[in-house]
Formats: C-alpha cells, sequence, structure tokens
C-alpha cells in the first residue's frame, strides 16, 4: 500500500473474499509504502473466488487507484500430485492374475475418487482388459486397490496403464509398465536357465543359445533381439548333427518360438 499524498495519513485496508471480510488499520508518512498482510487467514474452499483488497480513506482525492480484485481458483481434494503406482502385472504366467494399484490422495482435502487400469497388447492396441475402483482417502493417504482377475494366454510382452479421475471429468496421473506374460502350467528349469513348457508351447529364454538367429513374426531376422516373442532357428551341434544318417538331414535345422527376456 502507498501513501501518495504530502501528508501522514491514517486508514483501513479491508480484505474481502465471499463472506471473509477482515481489516487492518495502518498509518503511513507521506510518499511511504509498506506490506499488508490480513490479521487472519481465509480458509481455502474448493471453488471460483474473487479477492477485493480496499484502502479505505475518505475525501480521497483520486480513488480510482484504491481497490484491487483479483480471482482465486482453489481446488478440491485431486491435485496434480494425487497419483497411482502399478503393483500388478509385473512378470505373470498364463494363468489368473489379479491387477492392482496403489492409489494416493496428494490433495489437501479428503476425496472420493475413482482408480482405473487398462491392459493392451505390446503395440497399445487393442485393449485387452478394463477395470476401474472408487476409492475415499484423506490427504496424504495411500491404498492398495485390487481390481478383478483376469489372465492372458498367449506368451509375450504387454502393457498395463493405471490412470486417476480428476474433477474435470478425465484420466489423468497415468502409470505405465510393459510386463511379461510366460507359460503356465508344465514349466521346469533348465541348467541353461532356460524355461521350457512341457506340452511344446514356447520357451522363456534369458539369452540366445549359442549359434541360434531369431527371426519376428513377419519373418525378419533380428540381429539384437530386445525382450519379446521370436522365432530362432538354431544348428545343432557336429555330433548330433550327423548322428544317425549319411547325411545329417534328421538334424540339420531346429525352429522354435521363444518369449526372450531380461
Amino acid at each position: 500500500v502507498w501513501n501518495f499524498g504530502n501528508l501522514s495519513m491514517n486508514f483501513e485496508v479491508r480484505f474481502r473474499i465471499g463472506a471473509y471480510q477482515v481489516t487492518r488499520n495502518l498509518n503511513l508518512i507521506a510518499g511511504g509504502a509498506t506490506l499488508v498482510t490480513a490479521p487472519t487467514p481465509f480458509t481455502a474452499m474448493p471453488g471460483t473466488w474473487v479477492l477485493e483488497v480496499a484502502a479505505i480513506l475518505h475525501h480521497d482525492c483520486h480513488p480510482e487507484n484504491n481497490v484491487l480484485r483479483e480471482t482465486l481458483y482453489v481446488r478440491g481434494g485431486i491435485h496434480d500430485s494425487s497419483w497411482v503406482r502399478i503393483l500388478m502385472p509385473d512378470t505373470v504366467d498364463t494363468t489368473l492374475f489379479t491387477p492392482e494399484v496403489k492409489a494416493c490422495n496428494g490433495g489437501i482435502n479428503s476425496a472420493d475418487f475413482w482408480c482405473a487400469l487398462s491392459i493392451y497388447d505390446s503395440v497399445g492396441a487393442p485393449r485387452l482388459y478394463a477395470e476401474s475402483s472408487q476409492v475415499m482417502l484423506n490427504p496424504g493417504d495411500s491404498t492398495d486397490i485390487e481390481f478383478s482377475p483376469t489372465r492372458i494366454t498367449e506368451p509375450g510382452a504387454y502393457l498395463a496403464v493405471g490412470f486417476v479421475r480428476i474433477e474435470s471429468g478425465g484420466w489423468a496421473h497415468p502409470d505405465s509398465q510393459y510386463f511379461w506374460v510366460v507359460p503356465g502350467s508344465g514349466i521346469e528349469e533348465t541348467a541353461n536357465g532356460e524355461w521350457r513348457k512341457a506340452n511344446g508351447g514356447a520357451s522363456v529364454l534369458r539369452r540366445l543359445p549359442p549359434g541360434a538367429v531369431a527371426f519376428d513374426a513377419m519373418g525378419r531376422r533380428v540381429v539384437n533381439p530386445k525382450p519379446g516373442v521370436y522365432f530362432i532357428r538354431e544348428q545343432p551341434a557336429f555330433s548330433d548333427q550327423y548322428s544317425g544318417t549319411e547325411n545329417g538331414a534328421r538334424n540339420a535345422v531346429h525352429v522354435r518360438k521363444v518369449v526372450l527376456q531380461r
């Protein structure tokens, strides 16, 4: 607040926000200025408010500069700091599993809001699973939410995405992660760290066997394969290649489907 006059003045500064109204008495010398703080706090409630600050000075020669107005936007319980974190799925097999997220209310008020989880194939579409759940949380609290059990029967890489419903009605604050579906029952571990499905399905490898060549689903060779589903072509060992035959045709080349993971 400034005193643009040539005399010291006593006056009031009034703060008003809706039903909230307080005043503070002030004395300023000619040409003086000071920072004025309201004597009591305003309890913020969600909504749009007009803040009005006025210098009450009777017989002021220039009253047009005595009032300042600003618009305040007070948000509710769900703030940008509210979030979900995916707990499950991580790595699952082809049997039933229960998707789960951790939800947190990072706002200033208790809030009743929705969390959701969707699962997509590895390229983001189509959506294979979608569930949502409503939760009530106090400010700063978090909870784990379990959704309906589901299963994915085809081994490979998939994408899980979690969301929070915000006050505007949309979904935001996502958390996402890729996860692996590995073959289910009938699995045993070999000495090479390889998991092989007993019924002849895809094997899960931590690394390609020596001399193996990987191909994608389109038949294109992959030089440095990342985690995913591939077909690999293997050349048998020399001793196996010619065992039992003259020309070695029986065991010359072996092709199989694998899931490669790190």
